[in-house]
């Protein structure tokens, strides 16, 4: 079975015919999977075989057997690993079938948005290895130029992932308010901590006090929370026209009657508006369009 792909091992030690299959270089992923398990089949076919005679109802190994089987565990395997590939016709077409594979490249566009006139961008993460509670989170701060304002990469201490992307959010959002930036876009890629920001609550009693603490930072701030997911998309935003400041006794239902609006417009222009909740000097878009 070696000799479709190259591999000779004539009248060898049974540990030197293994080294030749697992030290080839493979040609591609699904090259290297049948290098790798092929051994493995044969010496348990063989066994299977020797078992069969020794304490079956065979009287003698059959060659045709053996390898038959051997393809029908290879191209399970394979199509296991490698659903999409095909795996037909005899050993040597899938050999070279196998070799001639090559990987189709994808390319994702990734680019950052910049935040809304008269705001600044927080873009936190953070990651944790739950093995040994070493973590570390980071994240930038930006205009809506795309200037840098401040960045930051910090080793922690933390019990999860979850746990490390609020800390991070949690540090960004207190750097921006002890340094007088009261307009904030807060991006981040756990849709997770991203709504527990937005609720202001979770369930989850290890991050709750965070999400409190982070909550009661930035009470008072102009703040808008995004998810931006891993393939570099984020949720729809708004880019606003025309901004309102809050008044006292302004309610979001006298808003939208005295600018005549569509509340489900304004909903989607303020998405993190809380209506029960407004403050003095907050900012609220009343035209504009959301993009992604």
């Amino acid at each position: 079975m070696g000799a479709p792909l190259g591999i000779s091992h004539n009248h060898i030690p049974i540990r030197a015919v293994l080294q030749k299959w697992w030290s080839v270089k493979p040609k591609n992923r699904v090259h290297k999977l049948l290098l790798h398990s092929i051994p493995v089949i044969i010496c348990w076919e063989i066994w299977k075989s020797w078992n069969a005679c020794r304490y079956g109802d065979r009287t003698s190994f059959s060659q045709y057997h053996m390898i038959k089987q051997c393809i029908w565990n290879i191209k399970a395997v394979i199509n296991d690993s490698f659903p999409s590939i095909e795996i037909n016709g005899n050993w040597i077409n899938i050999c070279d079938k196998i070799e001639s594979l090559c990987p189709v490249i994808k390319c994702t566009t990734v680019y950052w948005k910049s935040p809304a006139r008269g705001m600044i961008k927080l873009n936190t993460d953070g990651s944790s290895i739950s093995t040994n509670g070493k973590a570390g989170i980071g994240g930038v701060v930006s205009n809506e130029q795309g200037d840098f304002i401040m960045g930051f990469s910090i080793p922690v201490n933390s019990s999860s992932n979850n746990h490390a992307k609020m800390e991070a959010a949690s540090f960004g959002s207190n750097w921006c308010i002890q340094n007088g930036f009261t307009n904030i876009h807060i991006e981040l890629d756990s849709l997770l901590i991203t709504e527990m920001l937005i609720k202001k609550d979770t369930k989850n009693m290890k991050l709750k006090h965070m999400v409190k603490a982070t909550s009661n930072t930035l009470r008072g701030a102009n703040v808008i929370f995004t998810h931006s997911s891993n393939n570099g998309t984020s949720q729809a935003i708004p880019t606003c026209r025309r901004v309102y400041n809050v008044d006292t006794g302004d309610t979001c239902d006298n808003i939208i009657e005295f600018f005549n609006l569509k509340a489900e417009d304004f909903s989607s222009l303020n998405p993190n508006l809380n209506c029960d909740d407004l403050f003095l000097g907050e900012y609220l878009c009343l035209n504009g369009t959301l993009s992604t």
